[in-house]
């Protein structure tokens, strides 16, 4: 049976990789054109990757050494991005304040993907009804980063001109997410979420009455 979390699953060949001041590490892979489908219009979208390195036969490759040490609670970490942990209200105010996320975002490349970038980079706030915006109002922890130039672009000629809402949004939930998980990896002394123990999660999350947003892999 399928497990319902995985969103794609099958053999893929690294093709390249490399390093950008506006985007940072990447990878890339070759998939089959029919799989395709499966990540059109999910550009910016945060997936949890765990890869296999294959032998010419198919099977794993065994590794003596790991330099990079798997994370025990990855998997549950996961979850926490999936159901979108990182983007309730009241767990972000636990984590930090929305000064603290833009003080955050102004250490980050402009998250616009150009080959020319100008000016110190600002916490651009993406504005939405829902989210409390209005006229002279900018809702907390709803912005991305932008240098000055993109900046000016987005307020002379609005978010269509850097990329469209559905990408501004996509954008913010992912920097909101990467902030808040990072920020509270190191309440618990970890780098990451992964190495979080679930019950030292949950006792968090009952004592700052956060506990109903925590996924079902911290439940159990």
């Amino acid at each position: 049976m399928t497990d319902p979390r995985i969103h794609w699953s099958d053999e893929a060949q690294l093709i390249g990789y490399g390093e950008s001041d506006s985007t940072g590490a990447w990878i890339k892979f070759i998939i089959k054109p029919e799989d395709l489908i499966h990540f059109r219009g999910l550009k910016s979208t945060i997936f949890y990757m765990t890869l296999v390195e294959l032998n010419n036969d198919g099977k794993p490759v065994e590794k003596v050494s790991a330099n990079v040490p798997e994370k025990p609670y990855g998997k549950q970490a996961s979850a926490l991005y999936a159901n979108g942990f990182f983007l309730v209200p009241q767990v972000l105010e636990r984590i930090g304040t929305d000064k603290e996320f833009r003080e955050w975002l102004k250490t980050q490349p402009c998250c616009i993907q150009a080959m020319n970038h100008d000016g110190d980079v600002v916490a651009a706030h993406v504005r939405r009804i829902a989210n409390g915006a209005g006229v002279a109002l900018k809702p907390d922890y709803s912005a991305i980063p932008l240098c000055n130039m993109h900046h000016v672009v987005q307020h002379q000629h609005g978010e269509s001109a850097i990329g469209g809402k559905e990408w501004a949004d996509k954008q913010r939930a992912k920097y909101l997410q990467t902030w808040a998980s990072h920020t509270l990896a190191k309440v618990f002394g970890q780098e990451s979420m992964g190495y979080v123990d679930p019950k030292d999660l949950r006792m968090w999350a009952r004592e700052f009455d956060v506990e109903q947003w925590l996924p079902r892999e911290y439940r159990e």
